[in-house]
């Protein structure tokens, strides 16, 4: 009995611990973190994050309450470039939703939102801004994330679709280098 005891013991134990290293140690998006989504310009449209951005986190901002989100150009990642600010966050806080309009995009650009964030800044995943005069038809996503939803890495602008274990060790290797 013993030892069916503990060995039920260690299985919890290993089960728990592949759990909790796949949790990033960083505030990473939940929505939009998959790549694909158009957004109509002009539009509200929702973006959601986890986790604080103070100690333990691994990054953090010197003034939380007030971490700038930017409008990226992502098309191409070893060249995305800053395009505007998009509004503030308070990341002390755990987890938030915030509201944003979507401004005027090219069609054939690729776009991020940028939590600014020491050492390494947080990507969410890539979309499009499409015309409200364009003749395509598309759907705004306005929803908040899900928390089985792959969270998006620190630092990269590739790894959003990654989870779990994979995701936690992007952002690791994005730490050293």
């Amino acid at each position: 009995m013993f030892i069916k005891s503990t060995s039920i013991a260690v299985v919890a134990l290993v089960a728990a611990a592949t759990v909790s290293a796949q949790t990033p140690d960083h505030t990473y998006f939940t929505n939009p973190v998959t790549d694909g989504l158009s957004y109509n310009e002009g539009d509200n449209a929702t973006f959601s994050w986890q986790m604080a951005c103070v100690t333990p986190s691994t990054s953090t901002s010197t003034t939380p309450t007030a971490v700038q989100v930017q409008l990226i150009n992502s098309t191409d990642t070893n060249n995305a470039f800053y395009l505007a600010p998009v509004t503030t966050i308070d990341c002390s806080k755990s987890q938030g939703n915030n509201a944003w309009i979507v401004p005027t995009g090219d069609a054939n650009t690729l776009y991020s939102l940028k939590i600014v964030l020491d050492p390494t800044p947080i990507y969410s995943g890539k979309f499009k801004i499409v015309s409200k005069s364009s003749s395509t038809t598309t759907t705004t996503t306005t929803t908040t994330g899900s928390t089985t939803a792959a969270k998006s890495a620190a630092g990269t602008l590739t790894a959003p679709f990654m989870t779990g274990a994979a995701l936690v060790a992007s952002a690791a290797a994005a730490m050293f280098f």
